[in-house]
């Protein structure tokens, strides 16, 4: 059924995101503190 996949693509992709968002704050992080 395709709104069980749609469902699994937005939590997939929500996962993505705040991966990348903890990604880019550990990045941020770490320039800051050279």
């Amino acid at each position: 059924c395709p709104e069980y996949w749609r469902e699994r693509q937005q939590s997939e992709r929500r996962e993505r995101v705040q991966q990348a968002k903890k990604h880019w704050e550990n990045q941020c992080r770490a320039f800051m503190g050279i």
